[in-house]
C-alpha cells in the first residue's frame, strides 16, 4: 500500500491494525557514467516495494533529496546536495506528520552512506527528538502522576539500511559506490535507466573496481535484489513485533531444506 493512494478509511485501518510504515529516503548524487543520479532513491524505493510485497506495510512517499552529496560529483553530473541545517527540521516535519497521522511503527530506509552518513546520521536525530517531545504534547505533566497503564509512549522511529536484515547471507553483504553492488541493486530494480556501455569510459574511478560493475548479470541482479528485500522484511516484522527473530529463523530453515531436497 502507498500512502499517497489510500482513501481516510484505509489509513485509519491500517493505523488501527498497527501496519509499519516505511519512508524511504534517498539523494540525487552522481554515480558514474553508467547508472543514473538517483540510484539511492531509486534503491530504497525498489527496495521498500519489495519488503511491502512480502509483509504487510504502508510505503510513504520518500524524501527525495539529502545532504552528503558534493563530496562526489558536481552538480552538472546530476549531483544536488541539501545541507544537513536545512534537512535536518524538514525531516523532522515529515516524521512528525506520519506520527499525528497515527503511525507508530515507522522505519525509515536510508541507501545514501548507510544509516552512519549524513543523510542516516540526520533522520536518526530527528526520530530521537521526536521520540523524546511526542509523549510530552500527548500528556505534559510529571510521569508518576499517571498509573503505568496510562503513560504515554513514544513512537517506535527506526532507521534501518537497505542491507540491515540480520539474517542477510554473507554473500549479498557489501557496499559500493556505482560499483559492483550499486550497479546490481539497480540491474535488479531499474534496468532500463542503466547503459553498461558507459563504463568503457573508464572513468570515474569508482565505477572500475574489482569486481567490475561490467560482470552483472540480470540474473544475479535478481536474486541479489531479492535477498536484501527478503532480509530486510524479516528484519522490519521482528522489529514491529509480528514475528521473532526464532520465528523467522525456523522459517528459513525450512525453506532452505525444501531447497535443498528439491
Amino acid at each position: 500500500m502507498h500512502l499517497e493512494e489510500m482513501r481516510p478509511a484505509q489509513i485509519q485501518d491500517a493505523v488501527a491494525r498497527g501496519v509499519p510504515l516505511l519512508l524511504p529516503v534517498g539523494v540525487l548524487e552522481n554515480h558514474g557514467w553508467h547508472l543514473p543520479c538517483g540510484v539511492d532513491l531509486l534503491v530504497t524505493c525498489g527496495i521498500c516495494k519489495k519488503v511491502a510485497e512480502q509483509i504487510e506495510a504502508v510505503i510513504a512517499p520518500s524524501l527525495s533529496y539529502g545532504p552528503g552529496v558534493n563530496l562526489v560529483g558536481r552538480p552538472e553530473m546530476g549531483s544536488l546536495e541539501v545541507g544537513y541545517r536545512e534537512y535536518l527540521p524538514h525531516a523532522q516535519s515529515v516524521l512528525t506528520g506520519l506520527v499525528k497521522i497515527g503511525f507508530r511503527k515507522i522505519f525509515v530506509i536510508c541507501h545514501h552512506q548507510g544509516t552512519g552518513g549524513q543523510q542516516g546520521l540526520s533522520m536518526q536525530l530527528a526520530a530521537a527528538h521526536l521520540g523524546a517531545e511526542e509523549p510530552r504534547t500527548v500528556h505534559p505533566v510529571w510521569w508518576g502522576e499517571l498509573p503505568p497503564d496510562k503513560q504515554p509512549k513514544a513512537p517506535l522511529i527506526q532507521v534501518l539500511g537497505t542491507s540491515s536484515g540480520r539474517f542477510l547471507d554473507k554473500k549479498y553483504h557489501g557496499g559500493d559506490h556505482a560499483g559492483f553492488v550499486e550497479t546490481c541493486l539497480i540491474l535488479g530494480l531499474k534496468p532500463e535507466t542503466t547503459d553498461l556501455d558507459e563504463l568503457k569510459r573508464g572513468e570515474p574511478w569508482f565505477g572500475q573496481r574489482d569486481p567490475h560493475p561490467s560482470t552483472c548479470t540480470a540474473e544475479y541482479s535478481e536474486e541479489f535484489t531479492d535477498a536484501w528485500a527478503t532480509a530486510l522484511a524479516e528484519e522490519i516484522a521482528i522489529r514491529a513485533g509480528r514475528k521473532t527473530s526464532e520465528e523467522v529463523k525456523a522459517e528459513r530453515d525450512i525453506k532452505e531444506s525444501q531447497q535443498a531436497g528439491a
